[in-house]
């Protein structure tokens, strides 16, 4: 186990995918007696915008943690990062890593939909708007091509590959594979095991202004280098979910976003799954899994 400054070892590392049950899984792992996640689930240290915030910073997500508990983070946005795999190898080299993918495609179009909840897109998908607006997301969706980078720094028995779909077959089999991966107990059953979390929801913000604001606010007490050492006292205090009542209350409903395939023309579909099916081929040959229904 790799030891930084000031005594911090971490044990597991969720490295993604945005839109495949990361919140879900972290919260299982939160609820495992042997576990101690980061005070904020994403803390994203790695990244270039945080990660010069140094081993003080990031050790202060983990300072409620004893000794007895394996620690552990997840930060969908390292999938996608270039910078990432290269310093968690420098940081903690013996770090198990974890990583879910779902249909490309659905991934795309959870992220699509968030988008349009939020009102950073307001137009309907169509051809124009994915190149205009949307390629961040199709890049997004190639795991095989991001995951490239961390098999560069890692051996592939080191990093634990999951697809969300397993979720839906028998939720207790998917957990327990990633808590064998951990070495806990497999048979501890988390009190989410058959909850949903964070789903992508049909709404529309009143303010798209006011929406900035709340989460620009709920980011500066999760990653400012200064404000972090407050994070537990507010999270007693309850100021974080006050922050996301304030936010949910700014939604309003639209069955114009539902999330159903019946909403997006074949055309247009398949447009999309062609930007993915090279990318699935090499996770096909990565996981020797059959993806022939993602293609």
């Amino acid at each position: 186990m790799q030891q930084r400054k000031g005594g911090l070892a971490i044990n597991f590392i969720g490295i993604g995918a945005a839109k495949s049950a990361t919140t879900w899984i972290a919260q299982c792992l939160r609820e495992h007696p042997e576990v101690c996640m980061s005070t904020t689930k994403e803390t994203s240290y790695f990244m270039d915008n945080t990660y010069s915030f140094g081993p003080e910073w990031y050790a202060r997500h983990f300072a409620h943690c004893g000794e007895q508990k394996i620690k552990g983070e997840f930060s969908p946005q390292y999938l996608n990062r270039p910078e990432v795999p290269a310093r968690i190898k420098k940081d903690f080299p013996a770090a198990k890593l974890i990583l879910c993918v779902r249909n490309p495609v659905e991934r795309f179009l959870s992220a699509y939909y968030f988008k349009r909840s939020t009102g950073r897109i307001r137009a309907p998908l169509t051809k124009e708007t994915i190149e205009a607006d949307l390629q961040e997301e199709i890049n997004r969706s190639m795991y095989a091509k991001h995951l490239k980078h961390y098999l560069e720094y890692f051996p592939r028995e080191q990093i634990l590959i999951l697809f969300q779909e397993d979720i839906e077959k028998d939720p207790m089999i998917f957990i327990q594979k990633v808590y064998e991966f951990l070495e806990i107990n497999k048979d501890f059953t988390p009190p989410s095991l058959y909850r949903k979390e964070n789903v992508t929801a049909a709404n529309l913000t009143y303010s798209l202004s006011f929406h900035r604001f709340m989460n620009n606010l709920r980011k500066r007490f999760t990653h400012n280098k200064t404000a972090t050492r407050f994070v537990p006292f507010l999270k007693r205090a309850g100021v974080h979910k006050l922050i996301k009542s304030i936010i949910d209350l700014n939604k309003r409903k639209s069955a114009a976003l539902v999330p159903s395939e019946k909403n997006i023309s074949a055309e247009t579909r398949e447009y999309i799954a062609s930007f993915f099916r090279d990318d699935t081929l090499e996770l096909e040959r990565v996981t020797k899994r059959n993806l022939v229904h993602w293609r």
